[in-house]
């Protein structure tokens, strides 16, 4: 459905892929912070 699940999805084997969502989803918590 969304756009890390689909990147989860296509990189299931790549850690690369997985280091991007955990940064992304560090990101969004850090804005929820801020708001």
């Amino acid at each position: 459905e969304s756009w890390i699940e689909a990147t989860l999805g296509l990189g299931q084997d790549i850690p690369e892929a997985l280091e991007i969502v955990k940064a992304v989803e560090r990101l969004d918590r850090e804005k929820e912070k801020v708001i």
